[in-house]
């Protein structure tokens, strides 16, 4: 999975940094192509230099749509076009400038601009790519079906899930996290409503509110959701403080080892 999230302009957005990129490491459509593996590209609706525009009217009136057509042939070009793209992941958040906004209007817009996006591409030919619509979980008061852009688009329902806040006296924080509105137990619930396969796309451990870390019950409640039926793919989102508190609990760590290392 890599994250395109930060492009200048919609030139760079039509052609993305992972595309023929001359970096080894970074040069994904290479990796991709090769048999068994899958791009799963993290995507933002809009790139920098549009937020100063009424992006959200002007992406629903279709006015965007020829710089989606325009990936999607790069895309396809680059032998990319069966890639998973989590087009505008965790929009119920406010930290993505392409999030959902705070009224009806603009939520119905944003709604419309995911669609068109999502259809421009799959208009290409040779374009397959199938769609993962992510949350983050228990953000927000928003109900997920105000802003689901429809079955006929969206592939996966995804939810973003990271183990934040949990207590001091080192009982886990997944109870919390499940139950809580718009928490993975609704975001599951709407996955089968809607008979689309749950993802899992980022997870991961935080530090909590000691400044400690570490949670190993949480790592074996993502892991039961991966065993049931009709669940997609997952990512552990390896870096930053999700990386080093993954690394220095041995717990944790072991856990992580025992239900996912065989997966590698």
């Amino acid at each position: 999975m890599i994250f395109d999230r930060a492009a200048p302009n919609w030139s760079a957005w039509e052609r993305p940094w992972f595309i023929g990129n001359p970096i080894k490491s970074d040069d994904w459509d290479t990796w991709a192509t090769r048999p068994g593996r899958r791009l799963i590209v993290t995507l933002g609706l809009i790139p920098n230099s549009a937020e100063s525009e009424d992006w959200r009217a002007l992406g629903a009136a279709g006015h965007y749509a020829g710089y989606a057509r325009a990936l999607a042939h790069n895309l396809v070009a680059a032998r990319l076009g069966s890639a998973i793209i989590r087009l505008s992941n965790e929009p119920n958040g406010t930290w993505f400038v392409d999030n959902i906004g705070s009224t009806s209007t603009a939520r119905r817009q944003w709604v419309a601009l995911w669609q068109r996006t999502a259809a421009a591409m799959l208009s290409v030919p040779g374009a397959h790519f199938k769609f993962d619509w992510t949350v983050a979980n228990g953000t927000g008061s928003v109900p997920l079906g105000a802003f689901y852009p429809g079955d006929k688009l969206v592939s996966y329902i995804g939810d973003d899930i990271y183990d934040t806040g949990h207590p001091v006296n080192g009982t886990s924080n997944w109870n919390h996290l499940a139950t809580e509105p718009g928490g993975v137990d609704d975001v599951l619930a709407f996955a089968r409503a809607h008979h689309k396969q749950f993802s899992i796309p980022e997870w991961g451990l935080e530090p909590s509110s000691s400044g400690a870390g570490g949670d190993a019950a949480f790592v074996k409640a993502i892991a039961d959701l991966t065993h049931r039926d009709g669940f997609a793919y997952q990512g552990y989102f390896f870096a930053g403080a999700s990386a080093s508190v993954l690394q220095s609990d041995a717990t944790s760590l072991a856990a992580y080892r025992s239900e996912f290392d065989h997966e590698s």
